[in-house]
């Protein structure tokens, strides 16, 4: 099925690998360019960015790095300029960053919990939105912002979600 991102331009956030072995953002990136697309490797760390673009890079694949904190939205509006300005449009955002809070729920302090918050829901909302000011996105982008789950991984709207989870009526 190669070529199912041909011609389109992809930000995928986390795009770096930590520690041995490949994540979920370095095989993202590296598949996306794979399928076709041109892709925006986002990390705080711009080693892992490099490196994940050097994947790309070697099997024939175009990719830039971007170095950004996706929690900020000053970082989120520079990443969506940075991928405008170099491809000169936009196609698909990834937001697959993420991290957990070591210890259990009676040793989480408020701040870990408030930072796992941020790079985990808020930065969606923040390259959600700055994508959107920027960039015509198709509607059901715009209307529909979900962390990873089971209905999101369909690809269907809010409402096509919803309308598949009804019960047939029966006639």
């Amino acid at each position: 099925m190669a070529g199912r991102l041909q011609g389109k331009v992809a930000i995928v956030t986390g795009a770096g690998s930590q520690g041995s072995g490949i994540g979920n953002g370095k095989a993202t990136a590296v598949l996306f360019a794979r399928e076709g697309a041109r892709v925006l490797c986002v990390d705080q760390d711009l080693g892992r960015a490099e490196g994940t673009c050097g994947v790309i890079r070697s099997e024939g694949g175009d990719a830039s790095v971007f170095l950004a904190d996706v929690s900020q939205s000053c970082d989120c509006a520079a990443m969506i300029a940075a991928a405008l300005e170099r491809y000169g449009r936009l196609d698909v955002i990834h937001n697959n960053v993420g991290i957990g809070v070591p210890g259990t729920i009676e040793q989480v302090t408020e701040a870990e919990w408030d930072h796992t918050l941020a790079i985990n829901l808020k930065s969606i909302v923040l390259a959600i939105q700055a994508a959107s000011r920027r960039s015509r996105l198709p509607e059901a982008a715009r209307s529909s912002m979900c962390p990873p789950s089971p209905g999101c991984a369909t690809g269907a709207t809010p409402s096509q979600r919803t309308r598949r989870a009804k019960p047939a009526s029966s006639a």
